[in-house]
């Protein structure tokens, strides 16, 4: 009566391999915690792949995953409220390096508005957040869909040292 998954590794393995060959350098395997919520898997993945790049879209799951994962580099993967934001900022443990955990996770500015509460966000936590400018491929979910509201963004980012520019793809 107690569910199980059952995994077929040499599969995984298989998968995972062809993922990791097929990426051009200089970009590299983001591991991503929707499609592997179990941490055991994700550590899995994480050591065949030799990657400790994750993107995480249930925020509830980035704190256990940065504990998991102490080196880990982290992409979340959708735009949060900012008040999700503080609030994840606020739940951590006493003692809790809010400030190293920040310099691991990028959060998604999907428009000007968001970038404005982001920055605000940080100067209020006194951090300084990593930032992603999302932008809509084409998919229409979430992002900037005008070319035009780019270059105001990087502007703001310039103009503080409340958040920075995350080059996602380059970091080493």
């Amino acid at each position: 009566g107690t569910p199980a998954v059952v995994l077929d590794l040499d599969r995984v393995d298989a998968n995972v391999d062809a993922i990791v060959d097929a990426i051009p350098p200089p970009l590299r395997y983001r591991i991503v915690e929707k499609s592997l919520p179990s941490l055991d898997l994700l550590a899995y993945v994480a050591a065949r792949s030799g990657s400790e790049r994750f993107m995480v879209l249930h925020l509830p799951f980035l704190a256990p995953l940065c504990d998991a994962f102490p080196r880990a580099e982290v992409l979340m993967g959708k735009a949060h409220v900012t008040d999700a934001v503080r609030s994840f900022f606020d739940g951590l443990p006493a003692g809790a390096d809010r400030e190293a955990l920040a310099g691991r996770v990028a959060w998604l500015a999907d428009g000007p508005s968001r970038l404005a509460e982001l920055i605000a966000l940080a100067e209020a936590l006194g951090l300084s957040l990593r930032v992603a400018i999302e932008i809509d491929v084409g998919l229409h979910r979430s992002g900037l869909r005008e070319p035009a509201s780019l270059a105001p963004m990087l502007e703001a980012i310039d103009a503080t040292a409340a958040v920075e520019l995350d080059r996602l793809e380059h970091r080493r």
